[in-house]
């Protein structure tokens, strides 16, 4: 009886019950009362009744459990034949802390789960009160643990703490729905996170959520769109300044001397995080891609500060196209005109490329800038190369030349180059050229072109323009003939004068 009693108190932890904010809930045919003292936001909490507590005429100076002892908990209370009172097995007993072993609590949840409740009750997060209860020996279960107590006629009042065995937790971070989106420089792209809430950590309640961001240069005009707690939108709290959101998750109903915090949200709500970013021109082209990373952190009413050691992290990758132009013996040309199918800033950043800006020319432009800052048609310079970044892999794209070199044909149909997913960040491209045809490298006297970067990681193409010559000529007989005809006939024409002349004489 004294090693149940124990078992028994071990399980209630006394808690100041004159708190207001009180959530009652009346049972019916008693005076005992349970209080949950930290109750979790949205929680069932369930109560089982296991036994009835037998008062002794002394009201209270002794107690006894009686009633029939269920078949799944047989191995753990055992009943005295003579007196019928109901007592702990040594076996289900911890002999270190006086408590149900793990396997006997795990035995009696399982049990309870099966069972008819006495009281159900759905937390507001405030202090939680059965009341009104039948002196007995109860199981309190919830979603996240269960308790065990018993309501004695010595202590008619008793108090548990919700196991709370759930902790947050960092589900994941996506951009465009994906791990890995691949992008194209000024692109605005969505990220979300996603992340499993507690009401409390541990004994502690939870007042407040952190995620912090990397948010790398890569990225600008980030914005967060929308928050959601359980499926319901909240206010869309933007990062500050550490590019952190700080998401309050209890509210104080005491003061800032004397605290009284209840939750705002139910417990193990997911909360998902939606927001915008906008790529810009230092994203990293191929290689290992754009990455940054989240990480969630929470603070309870005592300030202590807990994170979750797992991070999350998505990936944006942008990648490149580059030609170089050379004649049919394979020596560089400048000056060939090529135009392509979207605009580039027309200033050429630091690696030397052109930068993706726009499929179209917008109808408006932000102060400060103008359609004349870009282009869609490009000179091939003295290295005969033209380089481009921030493109999507896998996207065809066709550049028609518009001028060729001097002294060259143009070409008589667009090229084609589809950037390819690359895990390089340098580029080395060597073909051999003979006769105006890329030959293979097995092919001797031939000219070896190189497209050489060590910044970039680019898809490369050679195009090749041929000489221009003067066609031949057809062999005609000319004009000649017409000259010496001409003079034939005025000499016959002068003699046939001559001659009538003296036929008249």
């Amino acid at each position: 009886m004294k090693k149940l009693i124990a078992l028994v108190l071990a399980l209630a932890m006394v808690a100041t019950l004159g708190l207001a904010f009180a959530q009652t809930e009346s049972v019916g045919g008693g005076t005992a009362k349970i209080t949950v003292g930290n109750a979790s936001k949205g929680e069932t909490y369930t109560l089982v009744k296991i036994f009835d507590v037998k008062r002794s005429a002394e009201e209270g100076e002794s107690i006894a459990y009686e009633g029939d002892i269920p078949t799944d908990l047989a191995g753990i209370f055992t009943k005295n034949a003579t007196t019928g009172e109901i007592t702990a097995v040594a076996s289900a007993i911890d002999t270190t802390t006086g408590e149900l072993t793990a396997d006997a609590a795990k035995t009696i949840k399982t049990w309870a789960e099966k069972q008819t409740p006495v009281k159900d009750a759905v937390s507001d997060g405030s202090l939680l009160e059965f009341t009104n209860l039948p002196f007995g020996y109860y199981v309190v279960l919830t979603t996240q643990g269960a308790g065990a107590v018993s309501v004695t006629s010595t202590n008619p009042n008793a108090t548990i703490k919700d196991k709370n065995t759930t902790t947050p937790d960092l589900e994941y971070k996506k951009v465009n729905g994906q791990d890995d989106y691949n992008a194209k420089i000024g692109e605005t792209v969505t990220y979300t996170v996603g992340f499993k809430t507690a009401n409390f950590n541990g004994t502690k309640r939870i007042i407040e959520y952190t995620i912090h961001d990397t948010l790398p240069a890569f990225l600008g005009n980030v914005t967060v769109t929308d928050i959601t707690v359980g499926g319901t939108s909240i206010e869309a709290i933007q990062f500050n300044a550490d590019k952190q959101i700080v998401i309050p998750w209890a509210d104080n109903k005491g003061s800032a001397s004397e605290p009284v915090w209840e939750s705002k949200y139910a417990n193990g709500a997911e909360v998902v995080i939606t927001y915008t970013a906008k790529i810009l021109d230092g994203a990293q082209v191929a290689g290992n891609g754009n990455t940054n990373e989240v990480d969630l952190s929470w603070k309870d009413d005592e300030g202590n500060p807990y994170e979750d050691e797992d991070h999350e992290d998505a990936t944006v990758t942008t990648y490149g196209l580059a030609l170089k132009k050379v004649s049919d013996e394979g020596t560089v040309l400048e000056g060939a005109v090529f135009q392509f199918p979207f605009y580039v800033k027309k200033t050429v950043a630091s690696d030397g490329a052109y930068i993706y800006a726009f499929d179209t020319l917008p109808a408006t432009f932000e102060e400060g800038d103008s359609a004349d800052n870009y282009t869609n048609t490009i000179t091939t310079p003295e290295s005969g190369e033209i380089t481009v970044k921030g493109l999507k892999a896998g996207d065809k794209v066709t550049v028609t030349e518009t001028q060729a070199p001097s002294g060259f044909n143009k070409l008589a149909a667009p090229v084609e180059i589809t950037p390819e997913v690359l895990t390089t960040t340098t580029t080395h491209k060597e073909w051999k050229i003979k006769d105006g045809q890329v030959v293979e490298d097995s092919v001797t006297e031939a000219t070896t072109v190189v497209y050489n970067n060590d910044n970039l990681a680019v898809t490369p193409v050679v195009v090749i323009n041929n000489k221009g010559t003067e066609l031949p000529s057809t062999g005609g007989i000319g004009t000649t003939i017409f000259y010496i005809l001409g003079g034939l006939l005025v000499i016959g024409a002068a003699v046939i004068l001559v001659a009538r002349r003296k036929a008249q004489d």
